[in-house]
């Protein structure tokens, strides 16, 4: 069960971006304040928060109960993963702000893709709320929270997705779904969706980083990917040296 694509989509990213940094043997940039637009930030989770909506209604393929579920779920999903959210920085930092609101959204959003249209919006509220402690936690121990790191691939995709599909066998209902690939979840006492999903992950994980790393081996045999060690190093974002102004790049 893997309504708008949790797994195939989400954790698929994730596991790409780590083989990528295998590969070419580079780790990510480190973010710095001057490197985020809390405007432009908001702005894009705006956009792709509305388009969400239609992505996840239209994966019904006809207007009715399921299509109307499936928004339902992404609207609680994404306010309980905002409160979440807020109580664990205000506890931790003591501040919240756009951006932490703005990766906050994101997660609800990507935490509910699989099970949109199986689970009921208390399900999709308990989803999101775990998948949001999660996310928190693992971002606290990388340094990714501390680092401000901005909707992060690994993180909120890969760590989100694969909450959100493993969850999802666990609160669906045929309530919601009861034609087509829905089944009732480990909390009716059918424990059988659950262990499929677990078979998935531990067959398709797997399969997507073999087929990454041949097809990027192959890419740098034709092209290759990793740039020389002079070339590597960027003014902005690895030694943490801020953008020029406009006022200094009019008096170049």
């Amino acid at each position: 069960m893997d309504f708008s694509g949790g797994l195939v989509v989400h954790v698929a990213a994730a596991i790409i971006v780590l083989c990528f940094r295998l590969v070419m043997d580079r780790n990510p940039p480190s973010p710095t304040k001057n490197t985020v637009n809390a405007n432009s930030v908001a702005l894009c989770v705006t956009l792709v928060s509305f388009t969400w909506f239609g992505f996840h209604a239209g994966k019904a393929y006809t207007a009715g109960p399921i299509a109307v579920q499936a928004v339902a779920n992404t609207i609680a999903a994404q306010i309980c993963a905002v409160l979440s959210w807020f109580i664990l920085e205000t506890l931790i930092d003591k501040e919240f702000n756009v951006v932490a609101a703005s990766n906050a959204i994101l997660i609800g959003l990507i935490s509910i893709s699989s099970g949109a249209g199986y689970v009921t919006i208390g399900g999709a509220m308990c989803i999101s709320i775990l998948t949001t402690f999660m996310v928190f936690l693992l971002s606290e121990l990388s340094g990714e929270r501390a680092a401000k790191d901005t909707l992060s691939v690994v993180t909120l995709h890969g760590v989100g997705g694969l909450m959100g599909f493993a969850l999802t066998p666990v609160f669906s209902s045929l309530v919601v779904n009861s034609g087509g690939q829905g089944r009732d979840g480990l909390i009716q006492g059918f424990y059988m969706p659950a262990v499929w999903h677990l078979v998935t992950i531990l067959l398709l994980i797997p399969g997507i980083i073999f087929g990454t790393v041949l097809c990027l081996l192959f890419a740098n045999f034709i092209v290759p990917l990793k740039k020389p060690d002079e070339d590597m190093e960027d003014p902005v974002f690895d030694k943490g040296v801020a953008p020029p102004t406009e006022l200094e790049l009019a008096q170049v």
